[in-house]
């Protein structure tokens, strides 16, 4: 005959059963896991394209103060050349005799 159920008694279970009892203990720890791991490697695109912008502005920054310079040498010398041009026009144009 059958005994009555009590409290302390084991019921045989199937397999079946036990895996899907063990998957709905293990989902929010497996579902926590891939949020974490998401969560990372979005972080890290984000700090990767704030890295790459902030190189960017550095090299466009450099690049501007490189051709404000060249432009600054460059009217330089073409004031140095017209000073040069004027001085030779003046010499030129005079004519100094004594006698």
């Amino acid at each position: 005959m059958t005994e009555p159920i009590t409290p302390k008694t084991t019921l045989p279970r199937s397999l079946r059963i036990n895996r899907i009892e063990q998957e709905r203990q293990n989902k929010p720890d497996l579902d926590h896991h891939q949020l974490a791991q998401d969560l990372k490697k979005e972080n890290l695109k984000k700090e990767n394209r704030v890295n790459k912008s902030e190189e960017t502005e550095h090299k466009q920054i450099n690049d501007q103060e490189e051709t404000e310079q060249q432009n600054q040498e460059q009217e330089s010398k073409e004031e140095e050349e017209k000073n040069e041009q004027a001085s030779n026009t003046k010499r030129g144009s005079y004519i100094d005799i004594k006698i």
